[in-house]
């Protein structure tokens, strides 16, 4: 899997996908079977988005990035409750 960041209509997506496109700003492959390698990925993803972000009036939160892994229906629930835990994020 990958996690995206690209930018399309006036605004900076993040997303999951299982293949990737050139349209890419920053693009991450991670194994969606390893929970090391998901929140290396997430944690990865954050720090670099700031430098990314840096000059421009957009803003992507840690919690953006978590919500997109706890949406995707490439991430098994398993793992969304993993990563739920590993963040101490209250879920439904």
């Amino acid at each position: 899997m990958f996690l995206i960041l690209k930018y399309g209509m006036g605004k900076y997506i993040v997303e999951i996908k299982k293949n990737t496109k050139k349209e890419k700003i920053l693009c991450y492959e991670f194994d969606e079977e390893n929970f090391e390698d998901i929140i290396k990925v997430i944690n990865s993803f954050k720090n670099d988005i700031r430098y990314e972000l840096i000059y421009k009036p957009y803003s992507i939160s840690e919690e953006d990035i978590i919500n997109v892994f706890l949406s995707s229906e490439n991430i098994s629930e398993k793992m969304k409750n993993k990563i739920k835990l590993y963040f101490n994020i209250e879920g439904d």
